[in-house]
């Protein structure tokens, strides 16, 4: 025989002294309750999955290296990145180069989707670029400059 009373949330059995309690009475309340507590545990909307955790607590990393002067510079970063941004340090972004006439690219940006002048991505490798005499369409790549130190931020 079922309970008397019932429990407001699930409705399970809350026996009072006189009921008479029978298996079918417990495990109809087990059923509910498994079912309750399946459905909420495999809610991917209310609980991330290990991928989704690490994408949130790891989301961003950062890191420094020096430039050598040759056309191009790898990164070889841990993960596969949706975006990294690069950048000289202590000096602008960008920055116009009066004696030559054209501008400083100092720093750069690559997404997914597209990227600045001077970066690519590549799977799990950004190349950056560094111009050698002369600027291209007004611009002089300095992303890679000899002896000088740029910092990244990279996202996944």
């Amino acid at each position: 025989m079922p309970s008397t009373n019932k429990t407001t949330n699930l409705n399970l059995n809350n026996w009072v002294s006189t009921d008479k309690p029978k298996m079918a009475d417990f495990n109809n309340d087990n059923s509910i309750i498994d079912q309750v507590v399946g459905t909420h545990v495999n809610d991917s909307d209310k609980h991330l999955s290990e991928t989704d955790r690490t994408l949130l607590e790891d989301y961003v990393t950062t890191g420094s290296f020096t430039g050598t002067g040759s056309p191009n510079g790898n990164i070889a970063l841990s993960f596969k990145p949706k975006a990294v941004f690069i950048y000289m340090k202590n000096k602008p972004l960008v920055e116009y180069d009066a004696t030559n006439g054209y501008m400083l690219c100092n720093s750069a940006v690559v997404t997914n989707s597209g990227a600045s002048v001077g970066i690519s991505l590549s799977g799990k490798i950004v190349t950056v670029s560094q111009s050698q005499s002369d600027a291209t369409d007004g611009v002089f790549l300095n992303l890679y400059k000899n002896n000088t130190q740029y910092n990244y931020i990279a996202l996944r």
